[in-house]
C-alpha cells in the first residue's frame, strides 16, 4: 500500500508557507492534488521543478498552468514536451537529458552551452566538436576521456576540482 503524505492537523496552513511546501517537498504530490485549485499561478509555475511523478499527469490535464521554461529540463516530462515542441524552451531543453534525440532533429533551436553540459551529448560529441562549449563541456559528468582535449586556459577548474570523480584527470 503506498503512503500517503500530508500535513499535521495543528499545522496553521494560513501560516505555513505553501509555495515551499510545493516547490521543494517530493511528498507533496497528494497535496498538490488536494490543494490544485488554491494554489496560486505563481505556485504552480515554480512548483515544476519538484521531483514528485503526479505533477507531471496535473498539468497534463491543466496545460494552461505549465511553465515551459521549467518543465523543458524535466526528463519526466519527455511525453508532455514531444506533444508540446512549439511551446518549450529550447535553452533548457538543451539540458534536458531525455531529449536528446528531439535536439538533434531540431540542431538549429540548440543552446550549445546548455548541451554541452547534458551528459547524452557525450556519444555526439565527435560530429559536434566545432559546436559545443568547452568550458560547459568541462562541467559535464560524463565527459570522461573529452576532458584532455579542451585547452587549460577554457576548463572550469573549480568544477573540476569538486567532483571527486576528476581526480584522475588532475594527476
Amino acid at each position: 500500500m503506498k503512503a500517503t503524505y500530508k500535513l499535521r492537523d495543528w499545522v496553521p496552513l494560513n501560516k505555513a508557507n505553501k509555495s515551499s511546501i510545493v516547490i521543494f517537498n517530493q511528498y507533496a504530490g497528494d497535496y498538490i492534488v488536494n490543494h490544485w485549485d488554491t494554489l496560486s499561478i505563481d505556485t504552480i509555475h515554480t512548483m515544476q521543478a519538484n521531483p514528485h511523478p503526479k505533477l507531471i499527469e496535473i498539468l497534463e490535464t491543466n496545460p494552461d498552468k505549465i511553465n515551459w521554461k521549467q518543465l523543458s529540463r524535466r526528463p519526466e516530462a519527455i511525453c508532455l514536451i514531444k506533444k508540446n515542441l512549439d511551446k518549450v524552451n529550447w535553452r533548457q531543453l538543451s539540458a534536458n537529458p531525455a531529449a536528446i534525440d528531439i535536439l538533434l532533429a531540431n540542431p538549429e533551436k540548440i543552446n550549445w552551452m546548455f548541451l554541452s553540459s547534458n551528459p547524452s551529448i557525450v556519444s555526439y560529441i565527435e560530429h559536434y566538436w566545432d559546436k559545443i562549449d568547452l568550458f560547459c563541456l568541462s562541467r559535464n559528468p560524463a565527459a570522461g576521456e573529452y576532458l584532455y582535449r579542451i585547452p587549460l586556459d577554457q576548463i572550469d577548474w573549480h568544477f573540476i576540482a569538486l567532483r571527486s570523480d576528476n581526480i584522475k584527470f588532475m594527476e
